[in-house]
């Protein structure tokens, strides 16, 4: 898109290689998911949810004149399917044992495949 100011984003976050790869990856998601090109609220979305992942603050000295874009990044939970907490299955406590995986009762047919 033609809206995407790359001498911005490259100087106002710093980012490793894997990062920027997240970031662009999350913008191409979010864009994908609304059927158009990538636009530069992805590109800071995306950035505001790799934010989140390494646990940092968006300030708007950094986000500048896009900070008001910020607080829109909720991933894709409109997509997720919610279940109430009292309909949620419940792990059994062998689930929850790390040495039982040999004691499972697989259904007829399947296997646990590789470990």
């Amino acid at each position: 898109s033609d809206d995407i100011d790359i001498a911005f984003l490259a100087h106002a976050f710093q980012f490793s290689g894997g990062d920027i790869r997240n970031v662009a990856v999350t913008a191409a998601y979010l864009a994908a998911d609304e059927r158009r090109p990538v636009e530069m609220r992805d590109l800071i979305r995306g950035t505001e949810a790799e934010y989140r992942k390494l646990g940092r603050i968006c300030v708007e000295a950094e986000f500048g004149v896009y900070y008001g874009m910020l607080g829109q990044f909720d991933g894709f939970a409109d997509r997720a399917e919610t279940v109430s907490p009292d309909r949620a299955a419940r792990p059994s406590r062998e689930d929850l044992d790390p040495m039982a995986v040999g004691r499972r009762r697989w259904p007829s047919g399947a296997t646990p495949g590789p470990l």
